[in-house]
């Protein structure tokens, strides 16, 4: 059976010829579904673009990367734990496949979405999983949605150790969305990698009657018993930006770092009601977003 080819394929040339602003403001209405206002930008991710396109921070940068990032957790929140990482490089090679444990995480350095769980891995195929790796590391993935923060990472594999809390084969990512160094919403995702699930909360952890991107509502749950704390530790990794989203892992004891995540859904994702995305787009102030 042939591929069907994903929209954003048809997109990869464009990007590689059109202007920054211009590109992007086609993409963005594809995706968000509305002509997107950057002289005078209103909603969060018409804001969220603003920022993608003109703020050079370093420290995006070096926060996006991998590896790099996780001396910025040691240094502002000691007390968050990270996942262990079990192997860095550039060639899966068959030596280094047999050296990993039967679960893990496999993780691309320079991108977003390249991810690939082995739940087993005598049941893993492993030339598939080592030309999938081989794909990520020949792609320039900063080009498909202009997102620079990726342009000069370096094109590592990051191998983590597969986090096991008991009840579901891969833990459930609490994404913590920070304006000003302040939780304004969460985002909690189900079963990732095998019917995704998506339920939205408040910072006081009440669910929201909405919607993020299409994905279907996930099961009721209580408040986890480390919220508290999570919701500490994502607001000391979010102060120094005027906004980003702090992907953590919460146990019964401890919260794992995920990742920062500079620009969620490229700046271009869908709220339902919209109504969300111009409440958040409120809360968020771009110093300079009259020059553009």
């Amino acid at each position: 059976m042939r591929r069907e080819t994903p929209v954003k394929d048809f997109l990869v040339l464009p990007a590689r010829v059109l202007p920054d602003i211009v590109f992007t403001q086609l993409l963005f209405l594809l995706k968000a579904g509305y002509w997107p206002h950057l002289r005078h930008p209103r909603s969060f991710y018409e804001k969220l673009t603003w920022l993608k396109l003109y703020d050079r921070s370093p420290l995006r940068a070096l926060v996006a990367d991998r590896v790099k990032v996780r001396d910025y957790v040691r240094e502002h929140v000691p007390e968050c734990r990270l996942v262990p990482q079990l192997w860095i490089g550039t060639d899966l090679s068959p030596s280094a496949w047999m050296a990993l444990p039967q679960a893990f995480a496999l993780k691309a350095n320079h991108g977003s979405g390249m991810t690939c769980i082995v739940l087993d891995k005598d049941k893993a195929d492993y030339e598939i999983v080592r030309r999938k790796a081989h794909d990520w590391l020949s792609t320039d993935y900063s080009w498909r949605c202009r997102e620079w923060v990726y342009h000069q990472l370096p094109r590592l594999l990051v191998i983590e150790e597969l986090l096991d809390f008991g009840a579901q084969q891969v833990p459930l990512d609490f994404k913590f969305f920070c304006i000003h160094g302040r939780v304004e919403l969460l985002v909690v995702d189900f079963d990732r990698f095998s019917g995704h699930k998506r339920n939205l909360y408040d910072r006081g952890f009440h669910r929201l009657d909405a919607e993020h991107m299409a994905f279907p509502a996930g099961p009721g749950m209580e408040k986890p018993a480390m919220y508290e704390r999570a919701v500490g530790i994502a607001e000391a990794l979010a102060a120094p930006f005027d906004v980003i989203r702090v992907d953590l892992y919460l146990s019964e004891q401890e919260v794992y770092f995920g990742e920062l995540t500079m620009f969620p859904e490229a700046g271009m994702g869908r709220f339902r009601p919209r109504s969300i995305d111009f409440q958040l787009g409120a809360k968020l102030r771009l110093l300079h977003e009259t020059v553009c």
